[in-house]
């Protein structure tokens, strides 16, 4: 009954099946009483005063007290005796109010212990979420900390037993490497953790520009795309699009699938961010990397899992985020070819805000980020100029 119930989204209709479906209860129970016992033979609530606490139960608190309201009337004319009649009469001066207290206490009672239960249902799921979380969380960090660790262990010990600098040297660049695989490793954890300990609270998303959000993080990872000699371009409308969200956990959701792309793109590539608005407001990375094999497109959202023979040292964990996180939000994923026939392209589609339309915004903007970006790359010994040309990540 919750459940039809439930799916229906109209308001109006899903009151008026309330009451329908608590008319119908009572002529049930009605029509068992005739069928059951003779109108002389008394009891004549036998079936109605059952009736009246399912309606409660079932339907809510509108139509049990509508329920009970008739009900009396139809009992005091069937039933209470003189029959047939609404004349009062000492028995009917007796029963009824008895039976119309005590079927609104006892529907007013069933309410409440129904409404606690619930509540206790949901503090019961909630605390289970968190105690899963926590366990998923310990194994997970478990399981993918023993290798980098062990052989943290082996390359200190190495180190420790050479005898001069040029053998200490490679043993030191691999340990290097393992405190960074494992620093890496644990952030992954964390946001995963994050994102699955927010699973409740989207009730407690705010609304923001996801244009905004997507420009600002592209400026943090021109840098790490320059030092592999990757394009990291940019387009999106001027005016904000604006989508009801967790901003940290969108930041790392766009963050993870550019580490990807950069990750894995070969010198020379490009990657593109884009920021589209239809029906639904799209974010969209695409690449010209090596790209994912169709039989691979589900299993690379799988925790922990790589695709044979990749290069890196990743860790598996990268788009099950991105998953776990568009989950979060509603969030459609989908999968595809890249740019110009190769490479991947992610496109993650949300449902736009009630807000998007009524703000505009200057091409103030594009002057104030491209200021930004400046001053972002200023330690890099490039052409800023041509960087910011071949990027199109100012546009």
């Amino acid at each position: 009954m919750e459940n039809l119930l439930i799916q229906i989204k109209h308001p109006l209709l899903k009151n008026f099946l309330r009451y329908l479906i608590a008319m119908l209860i009572l002529a049930i129970a009605i029509f068992l009483r005739f069928w059951l016992l003779p109108v002389e033979a008394g009891y004549p609530h036998l079936t109605i005063y059952p009736a009246t606490i399912l309606c409660f139960l079932l339907c809510g608190l509108g139509p049990g007290i509508l329920v009970t309201l008739i009900s009396t009337v139809l009992t005091f004319y069937f039933f209470v005796k003189p029959h047939y009649t609404f004349d009062l009469s000492d028995e009917a001066l007796i029963v009824l109010p008895i039976y119309l207290i005590s079927s609104l206490m006892l529907g007013f009672i069933v309410m409440k212990s129904q409404n606690f239960a619930k509540k206790l249902q949901l503090a019961n799921d909630k605390l289970n979420l968190t105690l899963n979380s926590q366990r998923r969380f310990i194994e997970n960090a478990s399981h993918q900390l023993r290798t980098p660790l062990a052989g943290l262990k082996v390359q200190a010990e190495r180190a420790i037993s050479a005898k001069d600098l040029e053998t200490i040297k490679p043993a030191l660049l691999q340990i290097k490497n393992s405190a960074d695989r494992i620093a890496h490793l644990s952030t992954q954890l964390l946001v995963l953790a994050r994102s699955e300990s927010t699973m409740q609270k989207s009730s407690r998303f705010k609304t923001l520009d996801l244009s905004r959000l997507a420009r600002l993080c592209c400026m943090d990872w021109v840098p790490k795309a320059l030092e592999r000699d990757i394009d990291l371009g940019f387009d999106a409308p001027v005016e904000p699009l604006y989508i009801s969200g967790d901003e940290t956990l969108l930041w790392e959701l766009l963050s993870n699938l550019l580490d990807n792309a950069v990750r894995y793109g070969h010198p020379g590539g490009e990657i593109n961010v884009k920021i589209e608005a239809n029906t639904k407001v799209s974010l969209i990375v695409e690449d010209n990397g090596p790209g994912i094999h169709s039989q691979e497109t589900d299993k690379v959202f799988e925790r922990f899992y790589r695709i044979p023979d990749s290069p890196g040292d990743g860790c598996g964990l990268g788009l099950a985020i991105v998953k776990e996180i568009a989950n979060l939000h509603e969030a459609q994923v989908t999968v595809g070819i890249g740019l110009l026939g190769h490479g991947t392209r992610f496109e993650i589609s949300f449902e736009k805000s009630a807000r998007n339309g009524t703000h505009g915004k200057s091409k103030q903007d594009k002057k104030h980020f491209l200021k930004l970006l400046i001053g972002a790359l200023s330690p890099i010994p490039r052409n800023i100029s041509n960087t910011l040309k071949s990027n199109k990540i100012a546009k």
